[in-house]
């Protein structure tokens, strides 16, 4: 009878032992497979591994036969301009990421100069995952307006390099850069940033740097501006990569952290727009890549003088093509030149 209790109670102690290796190892699997999920997302938003992948399955990414072919005759628009335009090929140094954040690389940009003589220059920035070439579409609108413009590259872009995008925050500081060396904001000239996607993530953000004094920017005109960095992060986890805040998203924040210094939720696009007053235009539509909704919360609040392009039914791929189709963003920017000029 001794031995046989006794022999109950190793079994019971090797079943309990046998139970939390198994919940040990289980939970170190677990949490090395979302570890691994954070690295991988990482990679693809901030390096754009394999991002076209993620486009292509995604139809929310992809154009219609009728959007692609409105598309092509804007690059078309675009091609004929920038032969007639002329533009000169410069660059400037990214010196102010490089030395307030540790580990940010020292840069040399080019940016395209089109030069019309104009008091006013309109600097265009383009999307996530797009080339400033593709931004050359915007070009013609404020041309014919009489401005100049300026087309810069954008860090994380630029094609054959291993340089992240962080999604406007550096980006914004490259924007002062770029100002700064051409003078752009001298009280004798009046400064336009046109940015879509992380390039207007960009201009807002700078817009309401008051360490930076808005880098001389007299309005902004931006198409689809996420309000809040995790707020997109976690929008993005669910709608691409079919993931959750937790473990994934908590080890992607660390992973930003430290390889840019930077606190998603501290980037906060929505509550710093209570304090800026330059006039503004903003163009979103009913779109699920980013979230129209984020676009109207920063206009919403927005301290300055505004207007909105809302297009219910349209989708990410368009709402350039769709807003100007529409007559909607020349009234719209109008009424801002307006105001500044």
């Amino acid at each position: 009878m001794l031995d046989s209790g006794r022999e109950s109670i190793k079994e019971k102690r090797f079943f309990i032992i046998f139970v939390i290796v198994v919940v040990l190892v289980g939970g170190a699997l677990l949490l090395w497979g979302q570890h691994n999920g954070a690295v991988k997302v990482f990679d693809a938003a901030c390096l754009r591994y394999d991002i076209q992948k993620i486009r292509n399955d995604d139809k929310d990414w992809q154009m219609t036969e009728a959007e692609a072919a409105r598309r092509e005759e804007l690059l078309a628009d675009a091609a004929a301009w920038k032969a007639s335009a002329g533009g000169e090929r410069r660059t400037y140094e990214a010196v102010t990421a490089s030395t307030a954040v540790e580990g940010a690389p020292l840069l040399e940009i080019g940016y395209d100069f089109y030069d019309r003589g104009s008091d006013t220059t309109v600097v265009i920035l383009h999307g996530y995952d797009e080339s400033a070439e593709e931004s050359e579409i915007f070009a013609p609108y404020f041309w014919e307006k009489g401005f100049n413009v300026v087309i810069p590259d954008m860090r994380g872009h630029r094609g054959g390099d291993m340089e992240a995008t962080t999604f406007g925050v550096w980006e914004s500081l490259d924007l002062y850069d770029l100002i700064k060396a051409e003078g752009l904001d001298s009280d004798d000239k009046t400064l336009i940033v046109c940015g879509r996607s992380i390039g207007g993530d960009a201009a807002v953000l700078l817009a309401e740097s008051g360490d930076l004094a808005g880098g001389g920017i007299d309005a902004i005109v931006v198409e689809t501006v996420y309000s809040n960095l995790k707020d997109y992060e976690l929008h993005c986890l669910r709608h691409e990569f079919n993931l959750g805040n937790l473990f994934v998203g908590e080890m992607l924040d660390t992973l930003v952290r430290r390889a840019f210094g930077i606190v998603t939720q501290d980037v906060d696009l929505r509550s710093r727009a209570t304090v800026t007053k330059i006039p503004a235009v903003f163009i979103a539509a009913n779109e699920n890549v980013v979230g129209g909704s984020m676009t109207k919360a920063v206009y919403d609040a927005w301290a300055g003088e505004k207007r909105l392009v809302w297009l219910p039914d349209g989708r990410y791929p368009s709402v350039y093509a769709d807003a100007l189709d529409s007559g909607e963003y020349d009234a719209a920017v109008s009424a801002i030149l307006n105001i500044i000029q």
